[in-house]
């Protein structure tokens, strides 16, 4: 039964009815084909506004050409009849004219019916989420932004396609091609227009929509898809606006089980309060959901990895530090610990969300130089679960007290109120009556209070040190503002942000010892990114800056040691960490900051030592533990590592990391079944190069081709600039009777080293790793060479260096000194069963002395 016609269409049944119109099925009696028609009745038409909007939508749609988008087919003006059906039972006229959009049909559901069913599996929300991504990835690109993405403007056909619907809202960008472009006036912008669940916070206070307001839109669609339920809910349009601009949402965890780690760290992304702290495009969000699709079975990890096991041909360990010590030694006594976590903002202003992170970072700040506690970083509380109680945080941190505050309205006051929590109980609160000319006087008596509660007050030098406090309140804000984005570990791009910052608050004040500080952290950070040495020499400049301003100030001789030791002055980085740790000597990050150091100058023990402390101080944080494994790694001592590794899984029994490690372990001592076995059964996908890696080795040695070379194709693919990984690819490919193919991953494997040492020429490690590629590579000259320059600053107790030598000098065909190289090794406990899998010692295992050696005579 026909409801009338509007032009050439012939209208079939309503849809649905919404504010910008109603939804028909129609059918095109020239193409006779089925049509979604869209309809704008008069009384809208009838405004200026609303016409514009509607005919820039028709254009935007138009433009559009994707299989996730809705095709258009045509625009056009015409009478209707009958006219009832646009507004059924409504008094008055009828509109006689009306503005009507046809629209390709898309049969199925609209996603909020499935979100309505029973649950989604997780490789069905991916599948959806992937296709909304490209659908949203080509809008943008195109210069538009939906502005209005919910389940009911997205479709599912019934073989599982997406089609997102609904370019109503639609904001033609100033990027977009000419001919799309809005003319002056026609964005109304200020004006709140979406729907208010799904509406960025940005745009809920009427300021321009970009393609970040989208992809929050889409985190909520995500959110929901996952757990059937809205993060931000209110009983009124302004409280959702409230609670989408101020509380965080409950976790995934809360509503869905087995929720991947990475799929849940996308969603907190996606959901950022900050559009800069977002994911920057639907290129990237996508990307990161193909990845987790891509690798249902191994594990999530998040860097930084601090026992990277890496196999080339056999294991490379690059490991961060560590060393291993009986549990019941290391736990006596633990010191006073505790995380300052970022200040929450329940102003209503998203604008004070960053000088809630900076006053909680000040307060870290004070704390570390003017007391004895054992303060975790800003970065690592940052990290821990968003919504996670003060007990949470704690064992998360494995500190013994939280540190949290909130800043809120009351009238026109702004308040600060702020709570000590140590073991469930609130030791400590207290409220301040928040003013930006008061900050720094409200941080320190924080900081004292704090302080007085678990170690008897702050020292006299935190209180008053020259130069770290800016004349302009202007430029201590923007340092705050630096801080927090410096600390977002998320977002490539945050040293950049973080440097701009820095740079404005040293315009304003170009003795601001804090800032200097900051900017070589950045600068660091930028340097880690793109390596390029004149970020590095510019991050001395400022660490030296802030130094020579402030002699006492912790933040500022950490800043230089680390780059001391990105430009291999071993030496250098150490005796600015000892003076530190003078100062505060219950600082576990500054211990394991300087066991990083006296591992790369080949000093061990020193290490190790370092390592003991920090874990005796923190003796519940599994990164500790993880650094000390991965030292005994190294050293061969597995047993001890395997101690250390077992820590991880008993403070956290649900995560993989302790897992990971011990299939490392597995790895290097010949048990490739069960390492494999292992791998397999961690649920979680694989996102760090190294592990990915490792698990390409164990199936590598059981002959397991395929899959080796899927894992190491990957591996090369998340980090591609490291070299070791090419050498592992190429050992399989030699396997594999891809000759030529493994000749090419080792010349790229020795021009990756190059690079790298043309910035670090100093750095005995990866002078190694280079020996190493050129002996693949065919010049055993430049192999020679290059470890004969290597072996100066080799740690004598390094049994993987030895092993790496060792090889070395098989591949070269000196028997002599590959058997000799060989014994050492082996004497430092490297696995013999590892040894006799090694295609580098295959021409060496007939020889009666090699025999022996591999018997453990």
């Amino acid at each position: 039964m026909s409801l009338g016609r509007i032009a050439e269409y012939e209208l079939i049944e309503p849809l649905g009815r919404g504010g910008m119109g109603v939804v028909f099925k129609a059918r095109d009696s020239r193409l006779d084909r089925v049509v979604a028609l869209k309809v704008l009745p008069e009384h809208l038409s009838a405004s200026r506004e609303h016409r514009t909007r509607f005919l820039r939508e028709a254009r935007a749609e138009a433009g559009l050409s994707h299989a996730s988008i809705a095709a258009c087919y045509d625009v056009g003006e015409a009478p209707a009849e009958p006219a009832d059906v646009l507004e059924p039972g409504s008094p008055g006229p009828h509109p006689d004219r009306l503005l009507y959009l046809a629209m390709e049909y898309v049969p199925g559901q609209d996603l909020q019916e499935i979100i309505d069913g029973p649950p989604m599996r997780i490789e069905q929300v991916l599948d959806l989420a992937i296709q909304i991504a490209a659908g949203l990835e080509a809008a943008h690109d195109a210069g538009i932004v939906h502005r209005d993405l919910k389940p009911t403007n997205v479709r599912v056909t019934p073989d599982g396609r997406i089609k997102v619907l609904d370019f109503g809202l639609a904001r033609v960008l100033e990027t977009a091609p000419p001919g799309m472009r809005p003319s002056s006036g026609l964005t109304s912008e200020g004006r709140v227009l979406g729907t208010a669940a799904y509406m960025a916070p940005e745009q809920a206070n009427g300021k321009p929509a970009d393609r970040r307001s989208d992809l929050f839109s889409f985190g909520v669609l995500l959110y929901q898809m996952i757990t059937g339920h809205l993060p931000f809910n209110g009983a009124t349009d302004m409280e959702v606006f409230y609670a989408a601009a101020n509380e965080e949402p409950t976790p995934l965890t809360r509503y869905a089980a087995n929720v991947p780690d990475e799929l849940q760290r996308i969603v907190r992304k996606l959901l950022a309060k900050d559009p800069g702290r977002r994911y920057q495009s639907a290129h990237e969000v996508g990307t990161d959901l193909e990845r987790l699709r891509r690798d249902p079975a191994p594990p999530i990890r998040r860097r930084p990895s601090p026992a990277r096991a890496a196999l080339a041909m056999g294991l490379v360990i690059a490991a961060t530090v560590a060393g291993v010590w009986a549990w019941q030694h290391l736990s006596s006594g633990p010191r006073a610990s505790l995380a300052v976590m970022p200040f929450r903002n329940r102003t209503g202003d998203p604008g004070m969300d960053d000088l809630g992170e900076g006053i909680a970072a000040d307060v870290l700040g004070n704390l570390v130089r003017g007391s004895r506690i054992n303060v975790a970083s800003m970065s690592s509380a940052m990290a821990a679960p968003g919504n996670g109680s003060p007990e949470t945080v704690a064992r998360e941190l494995g500190v013994k007290s939280v540190l949290e505050g909130t800043l809120r309205r009351e009238g026109p006051r702004v308040l600060l109120d702020v709570a000590l929590v140590q073991n469930g109980v609130v030791r400590w609160t207290k409220r301040y009556d928040y003013s930006l000319s008061g900050l720094l006087e409200i941080e320190r008596d924080i900081s004292d209070q704090v302080a007085r509660s678990l170690a008897g007050g702050l020292a006299p030098r935190a209180v008053a040190q020259p130069h770290t406090e800016p004349r302009a309140l202007s430029a201590y804000t923007l340092y705050l503002r630096a801080g927090a984005a410096l600390e977002d570990a998320d977002d490539p791009r945050a040293g950049d942000r973080a440097l701009e910052l820095y740079q404005k608050a040293l315009d304003q004040d170009p003795d601001f010892a804090l800032a200097w500080a900051g900017r070589s952290l950045a600068l660091v950070k930028v340097w880690a990114r793109d390596k390029t040495p004149e970020t590095l020499r510019q991050a001395e400049e400022a660490a030296n800056r802030a130094v020579r301003l402030s002699p006492q100030l912790l933040e500022a001789r950490v800043a230089r040691a680390q780059v001391y030791r990105a430009t291999s002055r071993y030496a250098e980085s150490i005796r600015e960490l000892e003076a530190v740790l003078q100062v505060n000597p219950n600082w576990d990050e500054a211990l394991l900051q300087l066991a990083w150091s006296q591992r790369d100058a080949g000093n061990l023990n020193a290490a190790e030592a370092a390592l003991r402390k920090a874990v005796q101080l923190r003796p519940d944080y599994w990164r500790n533990w993880n650094a000390l494994g991965a030292l005994r790694f190294r050293r061969a001592d597995y047993r001890g590592a395997a101690d250390a590794f077992r820590q991880i899984v008993r403070i956290f029994p649900e995560k993989n990391r302790g897992y990971e490690q011990l299939a490392a372990v597995q790895l290097a001592q010949g048990d490739y079944a069960g390492a494999a076995a292992t791998y397999e059964r961690l649920p979680r996908p694989v996102q760090d190069a190294i592990l990915a890696s490792n698990i390409g080795s164990a199936y590598f040695y059981l002959k397991r081709f395929g899959e080796a070379e899927r894992y190491y194709h990957l591996a090369v693919s998340l980090e591609p600039r490291e070299p070791t990984l090419r050498i592992n690819l190429g050992d399989l490919l030699l396997h594999m009777g891809a000759a030529d193919s493994a000749r090419a991953a080792y010349r790229d494997a020795v021009a990756l080293d190059e690079a790298l040492l043309h910035d670090d020429p100093q750095n005995p490690a990866r002078r190694l790793h280079y020996a190493v590629a050129l002996a693949k590579a065919g010049d055993c000259a430049g192999a020679r060479t290059s470890l004969a320059s290597a072996r100066p600053g080799l740690p004598a107790d390094d049994a993987e260096s030895a092993h790496i030598v060792a090889r070395v000098e098989a591949l070269c065909g000196r028997r002599a000194d590959a058997i000799a190289a060989l014994r050492r090794a082996l004497k430092l406990g490297v696995s013999p069963r590892m040894v006799r899998a090694e295609d580098e010692f295959r021409a060496l295992t007939i020889d009666p002395e090699i025999q022996a050696l591999m018997a453990g005579r």
